[in-house]
């Protein structure tokens, strides 16, 4: 038994397949995310998700400072979303992939339950 074998991470990104697609999406509307997005709704179910979340993710990079008005509801569709993902997470990531995504939505999720809540 090899205690240090390397664990493999599969990024559906670095498939051809999926570079291609997201190369002409950008390409074909590079400054309209809503045109990305709806191109994207027309892709191969496996690359929606992570489509959507680049070009929303890339687009709220250069929104820094402004605000956002969201429903309780919409918040929760998103974790839901985080939620079912999760669940089906590709196992035995190295531990920094796991910390990465946990610090980066811990911040967030803290703020929510705080703003919605009224509490301190």
């Amino acid at each position: 038994m090899n205690f240090f074998k390397k664990k493999e991470i599969v990024r559906l990104d670095d498939t051809k397949e999926y570079k291609d697609i997201a190369i002409s999406i950008r390409n074909k509307f590079p400054d309209n995310p809503l045109k990305q997005l709806e191109e994207w709704e027309k892709q191969p179910s496996e690359y929606r998700v992570m489509g959507i979340s680049e070009v929303v993710q890339h687009f709220l990079a250069h929104q820094q400072g402004k605000s956002v008005n969201l429903g309780a509801g919409q918040i929760e569709l998103l974790y839901r979303s985080l939620l079912d993902l999760s669940r089906h997470l590709q196992e035995n990531l190295p531990d920094g992939v796991y910390d990465y995504n946990y610090y980066n939505i811990q911040g967030v999720s803290k703020y929510l339950l705080r703003d919605i809540s009224g509490e301190e």
